[in-house]
């Protein structure tokens, strides 16, 4: 059982002032040592998109330490934990999960992999063969295809726009040079903050984390904030695609993530429209009062970036419903949004659930690296969440659906299964 706040961080600073986000007091066995660069696909340049996965790829082939892959991991497994690494957006995050008495093996091995990577040439010929086959595997989704198309004409010449695993030409395109660059410039001597989450004395931590990490000198932040275009919202669609269904995309530009008000609003309302069994869209799509269901799989979400946010409504279906399940959609969000019931109810739901959830240490690792990456601020305890949420009001709901969820808001993306 949850008996602390999950996103409750203590923060620190090194003696080189890096920050150190400290929530060492839950539950959960273990520690995750997570370090989070602020670099990801939007810092790839024009016809290079990829590189930032790329080069996180390349991390793990070798360093002067640890020269291949097996003698990186190696030492953590043993401890009986585990590395890992992701790329995002507009971030990339490292991280180590070992018990709290092997926490400077973790320590050591992240910071060799951001510091003394190797970027071989041999090891780069051999893992663009890897990406080329994961990004087969990639795209061998339509929501994925969908959602290429979508950002490419929601972010138009924005680096929002670029697909985190890149393309099939610039993957063939990119060569080690371009590694070596991307990783000097965002990894090795680029920004990062630190995370420490779990179970473990928090004095301790912070020695090991002063011991190795405490030497490093980084840049500057690099990026500079770039302008978002206007775009008219469109209607796009793709025919005889090699996937078993239709899939349907809709989605519109918003506030940016820093925009708490705004945001914490949207969370409620996505709630409000589709959130378990009992919710209006589930209902709609799924059990619809007449006729068979519209759909069984679908989704509604906002996912925020520096910029702006982008609220996506997703649903595979059959091709001869695509303009229905569009329709019933934009229907059910309207009710939704007027229903003074359904607002009570779900913000109600929101406190008590925030209560029963079981936090993975990943998931407290992702949604604070988001508050510090995304919001630009420091991660907030669920408890001022709630707080948040309790101050959002009807009128708050109802300026989101009119100021961006109209209708004639959303651009539509149809990927024609072959299988109609």
């Amino acid at each position: 059982m949850q008996t602390r706040d999950p996103l409750k961080f203590r923060k620190a600073s090194l003696s080189n002032g890096i920050t150190a986000y400290l929530n060492l007091a839950l539950p959960i066995n273990g520690v995750l040592l997570g370090m989070v660069f602020p670099a990801g696909s939007r810092d790839d340049e024009m016809g290079k998109e990829g590189c930032a996965h790329f080069t996180e790829h390349m991390l793990f082939k070798g360093t002067r330490r640890f020269h291949d892959k097996v003698a990186i991991a190696a030492p953590i497994e043993r401890c009986g934990g585990h590395v890992e690494a992701c790329t995002m957006a507009e971030k990339m995050i490292f991280g180590a999960r070992v018990l709290s008495e092997d926490i400077e093996t973790a320590a050591i091995a992240l910071n060799d992999l951001t510091v003394h990577a190797l970027n071989r040439q041999k090891d780069f010929v051999k893992e663009r063969g890897v990406i080329s086959k994961e990004w087969k595997e990639y795209f061998s989704d339509a929501d994925a295809y969908a959602v290429k198309l979508l950002h490419g004409h929601l972010f138009k010449n924005h680096p929002l726009a670029h697909s985190i695993i890149g393309e099939k030409k610039t993957i063939r395109a990119l060569t080690v040079a371009d590694i070596r660059n991307f990783y000097d410039r965002f990894i090795r001597t680029g920004p990062f903050t630190l995370f420490a989450i779990g179970g473990a004395n928090t004095s301790q931590v912070m020695r090991t984390l002063e011991k190795v990490f405490g030497k490093r000198r980084v840049a500057p932040t690099l990026r500079k904030p770039s302008a978002l275009s206007a775009v008219a919202p469109a209607r796009i669609k793709v025919n005889d695609m090699p996937y078993p269904q239709t899939f349907v995309l809709l989605g519109t530009r918003m506030f940016p993530a820093r925009d708490r008000k705004r945001s914490v609003a949207m969370d409620v309302l996505t709630i409000m429209l589709q959130d378990g069994i009992s919710s209006p869209l589930f209902m709609a799509l799924r059990e619809p009062k007449r006729g068979a269901g519209l759909a069984y799989s679908f989704n509604f979400s906002c996912c925020g970036h520096t910029e702006a946010s982008l609220a996506a409504f997703g649903v595979m279906t059959s091709y001869k419903d695509v303009n229905r399940v569009t329709r019933v959609f934009h229907e059910t969000l309207a009710k939704v949004v007027t229903d003074a019931s359904r607002f009570k109810e779900v913000k109600t739901a929101i406190v008590k659930s925030g209560q029963l959830e079981e936090w993975e240490a990943g998931e407290i690792l992702d949604a604070a690296s988001y508050a510090v990456v995304e919001c630009g601020e420091d991660p907030r305890p669920t408890s001022a969440y709630f707080d948040d949420v309790s101050r959002v009001t009807m009128e708050d709901v109802a300026f989101l659906a009119n100021e961006y969820l109209m209708p004639e808001h959303f651009t539509t993306v149809v990927v024609r299964g072959s299988v109609t």
